[in-house]
């Protein structure tokens, strides 16, 4: 087995490597192939068979990087081909139709063909005459794989985007089309490939705790000012750039990296630096520094460890503080203006920005407040604000007045801020918007234009702002504006936009092209809602009230005829605590769209407007900010006429689960759908003619109790919530229960009920109850349960947890399943399988006649057999000893035999192939039905080894 790849095929790995991506490899990437290419070939591959996988998985990886392009034509292919691998504008006529028929026909894929094309231009240069016009292919390809091989020895720990623009770079500028057909020599192209190596990387240099002069090259130089060792301590604490220092970063992009530890608020910046474009502080504390007559483009402060204050004065155009607690950052240019970004990352201080120009500022996961000092003319300036992750209602404040209009771009998680000026009226226009949610606020009275964008959404309130006009057409977001409708308008985008007025509006208020809601406050008068009054708000499908609806003791004003509202507008939201009188929504129609966001005062009653025999009413109870819902107050909802209910159940789950509270009247309600995040109490609810709960989408708690409903059997399916369900109880119905996955609690009356729940967890489990009747209990999963079920021919079955089954008096079938189970039995030819597990059998009546018994066909070693509510077991503790014998192999005989025992003496015989253990009570010579007890264990089973326990009455088997 091979465990290195030969010259050669490196040599063509770097072919490969240069013809599909177009770009020297470096030396990880071609060892990681080589890695790849030998596998393949221990694995019992051939060479070939090995490069043409490889080709195919470069060739993927070059579409995936935009080299090559899966859609292009095969004419547009070929070109591509020629021009990246062999330097070549144009496909000679012959070539083209030699390959484009390979390619059709099947004969090379697209992932082979540049393999094959680079081997065969290398056959035809090799035979080609000195005087062919393409010749020189064949140095362009020499030299090209002379340059990878290069850079593959010189590029270790260059990986990502650095590996591929550098060996892009390094190829394409050391070996050109020109060279070639100039006649230029491999070594020729290495040194070409050195030099452009050396321009694109620069150098980097390292200060020492000595006096250092640095200067720079021509290309992207590093600059490393560390931590040295400060001998008096043994530990590297001291600063190298010290105020002698001389650095000259040249021509190119230079960076100075400058590690400080320790209080620098007053860090000298005495030392000489020019011609270094970024400069990156890293700090563990405090630092004050003015660095502005180093220049450059960009200054980066970093600050680990305790927050502490940050303070820099600069002569570049871009500042960058991440981290620190007060952040300070002032322009320091005397005679231009420089200073136009700045970004403030994490700090948990407020943060001053002093500067001219400053156009732009960018604020990230912090709570504190912004002052943005510009020192130009008031009222002037135009400010880009990016905020992701602001909070708390942080204020950005325009000291100086400077700026009149502001750009916020809200990214990444949502922001809550307020823009401030100094002067009330300064700003005058702003434009919201980006991929995150933006709460917006502002003091000023004079914002007299607003533009939304993006599909973050903006929540604000612009009633007191002067605002005029608010264009949110270019949104995609929810946004939820609040407006003076008589002084400005709106016009919505494609989101759920809401927007909030005192009054029915006068100004033109357009909703947009998504489901918008339309929120009037206060509501004295609901007479006064009109298609009339509403005119001009469109593209409205929910009104929304909030406040005072309503008015004290006067049902007229408190009534909404929703029919009587504008065209579309046809869905009602009420969002208030304080409704002043019970509310009636009246002539709805089928499908009308209710929806409650708060704990109401008082009651809503909802009627249509023609009664049908299959109304539906869709509630919706709360949103995804939403807490706990109380809808039990003053009658809660009243809607009596409908046949269908589905209800939905918001809330903001993420840190605990909420319980929605609800009073609903639908007595004429058949069907009722819950579905939703949030659980719902419907306890006080009127649900007289429910036949059908369908809750297996809510993932919340349900309790419902339909005990004063239908006596001829409901069916009921429940979510993942811990849901309880209590039904009526009528000798002959079926419930049918179906109760997810929650630790549930059901209570059935009596009737044939059926009955699945998930199981639950290990903790609590499902309680489940059932009437008489012969009731079908089927538990699922490895939580807990305990199941009670009154006389009646039952069948349970237990899932894999420790379950608790009681039945009364019946021909009962129970199959417990895996985990330490506990059944108790009464009377009747009950049939049990214990399922793996240490099991107890509880035995609360005895066998009802000889023929009648409880039957276990699967006794085994840990089970136990209770006694304790028959009587006492007299037998010794410890083994029961041997079986039963008898002369006349009948049962009865072994029933007298057993019978003629003492008082309360357990003992135990086989006949049929089965075992029975009989107990005697009496010990007076005959069984006796009804007082003694028989148990049959299918099978034959030893019980001479198994054990008695007299204080507990307790049989265990061994």
């Amino acid at each position: 087995m091979a465990s290195f790849i030969t010259a050669q095929q490196r040599e063509k790995l770097i072919e490969l490597y240069i013809g599909y991506f177009n770009r020297a490899p470096e030396a990880a990437g071609l060892s990681y192939w080589a890695g790849q290419l030998l596998a393949t070939l221990n694995a019992g591959q051939s060479e070939a068979q090995a490069f043409a996988g490889i080709a195919n998985r470069f060739y993927d990886a070059g579409v995936q990087f935009g080299v090559y392009s899966s859609a292009m034509t095969v004419e547009q292919f070929i070109t591509t081909v020629y021009q990246n691998v062999l330097g070549r504008d144009q496909v000679d006529a012959a070539g083209m139709t030699y390959w484009k028929t390979k390619l059709q026909n099947g004969g090379v894929s697209r992932g082979e063909f540049v393999m094959q094309l680079i081997q065969e231009a290398k056959n035809y240069v090799a035979n080609a005459p000195a005087n062919d016009p393409y010749k020189w292919v064949g140095t362009y390809l020499e030299n090209r794989k002379a340059v990878g091989d290069w850079f593959a020895n010189n590029s270790t720990g260059l990986t990502g985007n650095d590996a591929i623009t550098k060996g892009t770079q390094v190829l394409q500028t050391a070996v050109t089309k020109a060279t070639a057909q100039a006649g230029q020599t491999t070594t020729q192209a290495v040194a070409a490939a050195q030099t452009a190596n050396q321009s694109a990387q620069g150098q980097t240099f390292m200060l020492t705790a000595s006096v250092d002069t640095i200067t720079g090259t021509s290309g992207n130089d590093t600059i490393n000012a560390p931590l040295v060792v400060d001998v008096t301590k043994g530990t590297a604490t001291l600063p190298s750039l010290t105020s002698f220092d001389a650095i000259d970063g040249g021509a190119g992009t230079d960076t100075l990296n400058i590690f400080l530890t320790g209080d620098q608020s007053k860090f000298s910046t005495s030392a000489t630096v020019k011609n270094v474009e970024t400069i990156n502080f890293n700090v563990d504390d405090k630092l004050t520094a003015d660095v502005s007559a180093w220049g450059g483009n960009a200054v980066n402060v970093t600050q680990v460890g305790t927050a502490a204050a940050q303070s820099v004065t600069v002569g570049a155009a871009s500042v960058s503080v991440k981290g620190g607690s007060t952040v300070a950052v002032t322009d320091g240019t005397t005679n231009a203006n420089v200073l136009t970004t700045v970004s403030v990352d994490g700090n948990t201080g407020q943060a001053t920005l002093t500067g001219k120009a400053i156009a732009t500022v960018s604020l990230a996961n912090t709570k504190q407040d912004a002052d943005v000092v510009n020192a130009t003319a008031s009222g002037k300036g135009a400010l880009i604000l990016n905020v992701n992750n602001v909070t708390g209602g942080a204020k950005i404040t325009d000291t100086k007045d400077n700026y009149s209009t502001v750009t916020v771009n809200a990214t990444g998680k949502a922001s809550d801020i307020a823009v401030k000026s100094n002067t009330a009226g300064t700003l005058t226009a702003a434009t919201l918007g980006g991929d995150a949610a933006l709460t917006f606020a502002t003091n000023s009275t004079k914002l007299a234009a607003v533009t939304i964008t993006g599909s973050g959404g903006v929540t604000a309130d612009f009633s007191a702002a002067g605002t005029t006009s608010v264009d949110a057409s270019a949104s995609s977001g929810a946004n939820s504006i609040t407006l003076d409708g008589t002084k400005s308008t709106y016009k919505g985008g494609s989101g759920a936009d809401t927007v909030l007025l005192a009054a029915a509006p006068t100004k033109a208020i357009d909703g947009g092209a998504g489901a918008n809601t339309l929120s009037l406050d206060a509501i004295a008068d609901l007479t006064t809602l009109t298609k009339t009054s509403l005119a001009n708000a469109t593209n409205f499908q929910t009104i929304q009230l909030t406040g005072a609806v309503g008015t004290a003791k006067d049902a007229g004003k408190s009534t909404l005829d929703v029919a009587n509202l504008p065209a579309g507008m046809v869905n009602v939201t009420l969002n208030t605590t304080t409704d002043a009188e019970n509310l009636t929504f009246k002539n709805v129609a089928s499908g009308f769209n209710f929806t409650q966001l708060a704990s109401q005062a008082k009651s809503s009653t909802i009627t249509l407007a023609k009664d049908g025999s299959a109304d539906v009413l869709n509630l919706t109870i709360g949103n995804g900010k939403s807490a706990t819902i109380d809808l039990t107050t003053g009658g809660g909802i009243v809607a009596t006429k409908f046949e269908t209910v589905n209800i939905t159940a918001n809330a903001d789950t993420s840190k605990a689960a909420v319980q929605h509270k609800l009073t609903i009247d639908a007595s004429g309600a058949t069907t009722l759908n819950v579905t939703g995040d949030a659980g719902i109490n419907f306890t006080g609810s009127t649900l007289t003619a429910v036949t059908t709960v369908a809750g297996g989408a809510s993932k919340g708690d349900l309790v419902i109790d339909l005990t004063g409903g239908v006596t001829t059997g409901v069916t009921v399916t429940t979510g993942s919530g811990a849901d309880t369900i209590t039904t009526v109880g009528a000798a002959g119905k079926v419930d049918t229960i179906n109760s997810g996955t929650g630790n549930d609690t059901i209570k059935v009356g009596d009737g044939n009920n059926v009955i699945v729940a998930g199981g639950g967890d290990t903790k609590t489990g499902v309680t489940i109850t059932a009437g008489k009747g012969d009731n079908t209990i089927t538990v699922n999963g490895s939580g807990i349960s305990t199941i009670t079920a009154g006389d009646g021919k039952n069948a349970i079955t237990g899932g894999a947890g420790a379950d608790t089954v009681t039945v009364g008096n019946g021909n009962n079938t129970i199959n417990a399943g895996a985990g330490d189970d506990s059944i108790t039995v009464g009377k009747g030819a009950n049939t049990l399988t214990l399922g793996a597990g240490k099991d107890t059998v509880v035995f609360k009546a005895a066998a009802s006649s000889s023929a009648v018994f409880t039957t276990i066909t699967d006794i085994a070693a840990g089970d136990k057999l209770d006694f304790s509510k028959l009587g006492d077991i007299t037998n010794t503790d410890g083994k029961l000893g041997a079986a039963l014998t008898s002369g006349v192999n009948d049962y009865q005989t072994f029933l007298n035999a057993a019978a003629g025992k003492a008082v309360g003496t357990l003992s135990w015989f086989q006949f049929g192939g089965d075992t029975y253990l009989v107990w005697e009570k009496a010990g007076n010579g005959t069984f006796d039905a009804g007082t003694d007890q028989i148990v049959k264990l299918v099978g034959l089973v030893d019980l001479s080894n198994s054990t008695t326990a007299q204080a507990t009455d307790t049989l265990t088997i061994v």
